[in-house]
């Protein structure tokens, strides 16, 4: 049961609640500084050099991953507002029960809010991915080239090595908390895609069985023919003037 709500994106609700999803996402403690200098404390020579490069690596990745994560964010942003102006457009069709039938009324409308409440979600989550200042990302410190000047050069590279690495390890969870909030947008956004088709095929049905329906009952009754009388009524023999003599003294006129 728990797999079925976490695939439909509803363990997000539980933000309203206090409880967040990003908690399943950080694994374990992270490392101190000092128990990471320990670590390359006894590496010399070229396998010093080699997880130089290699820390160099890790780092650059994880930035190369989270531009990749916040650019899909935001072409999801731009998706679902085009998604939510074609919402918009059919509200008018969905909330009329003389267009769609009465008995499509109210499924339509449920599922017309379904979608309103898919798109939420998926901006709120989206956004969060690209907001600026919810992150913290860890760089070796710049003043250390400087610092460390008067340092060996073997010094120079366990502590540089070790700077990577912990900025590596930090920005990776930063990375996995964005990637965790962009898993949660593309699962609303697909949950919204899915109601938006049985929006669709509500209006197929509408098309295929309510419009006859609405034709019959409005085709013109036929009307009975007129009796005889009422024809003689409403249609009077013409009355033709006669003409009339009235004697006058001496004349006489015809009217």
């Amino acid at each position: 049961m728990s797999t079925f709500i976490e695939e439909l994106g509803l363990d997000w609700f539980g933000l309203l609640l206090g409880h967040s999803p990003l908690a399943s996402s950080a694994a374990g403690s992270l490392p101190s500084s000092s128990e990471v200098r320990s670590r390359f404390s006894g590496m010399r020579g070229r396998r010093l050099d080699d997880a130089l490069t290699y820390c160099a690596g890790l780092l650059e990745r994880e930035d190369s991953r989270a531009e990749t994560i916040e650019s899909k964010a935001a072409s999801l942003i731009g998706i679902t507002g085009v998604a939510t102006g074609l919402i918009t457009g059919i509200g008018g069709l969905l909330l009329d029960p003389t267009k769609i039938g009465s008995w499509l009324f109210w499924p339509a409308t449920i599922i017309y809010m379904l979608i309103i409440v898919s798109l939420m979600w998926t901006i709120y989550l989206s956004v969060r991915v690209v907001k600026v200042g919810d992150y913290s990302f860890t760089y070796p410190s710049a003043p250390d080239i400087f610092n460390q000047a008067g340092d060996s050069l073997l010094k120079v590279k366990r502590e540089r090595v070790a700077s990577l690495y912990f900025s590596f390890s930090r920005n990776s969870l930063v990375v996995n908390r964005k990637a965790t909030f962009l898993i949660g947008a593309q699962k609303w956004f697909r949950n919204a895609v899915v109601l938006l088709l049985l929006v669709a095929l509500i209006l197929a049905g509408s098309a295929l069985l309510f419009r006859p329906l609405a034709a019959v009952s409005k085709s013109p009754a036929t009307i009975a023919p007129l009796p005889s009388t009422v024809k003689q009524l409403t249609n009077p023999t013409p009355v033709v003037p006669t003409e009339t003599s009235i004697p006058v003294a001496g004349l006489t006129r015809t009217y």
